[in-house]
């Protein structure tokens, strides 16, 4: 479950990504995210990650975190077949249904909580 502070939950479905081959893998060809649901993706230590969209036949809102779950970036409506670069680490990246970001009112400094 992830949850913005304040007790508002974001997500109740949460399939985590851990590895190095489930960084890779990510959402390709995975079918399209429900509202309730999310991708975490925790990563061993911050790094400026790299997110591609290949083989993702679908927008999704992502959202990256420090290593005390604040949100240092967002990205809305990443199109499918895109690519994006980081500019600062992140520790924990969550990619989510297209207009999560809006929806759920989420802005830079929010601390999210899973």
């Amino acid at each position: 479950m992830i949850i913005k502070k304040g007790r508002k939950i974001l997500a109740d479905n949460v399939i985590m990504r851990k590895s190095v081959v489930g960084h890779l893998i990510g959402l390709r060809f995975f079918r399209k995210l429900k509202d309730n649901e999310a991708m975490l993706f925790v990563f061993k230590k911050p790094l400026k990650s790299t997110v591609d969209m290949f083989f993702v036949f679908y927008a999704i809102d992502i959202i990256f975190l420090d290593e005390r779950k604040k949100i240092i970036d967002l990205k809305k409506n990443m199109p499918p077949f895109s690519f994006f670069i980081m500019k600062k680490k992140c520790r924990y990246m969550i990619e989510m249904r297209k207009g999560s970001i809006r929806k759920n009112m989420l802005s830079l400094n929010d601390t999210l909580s899973f």
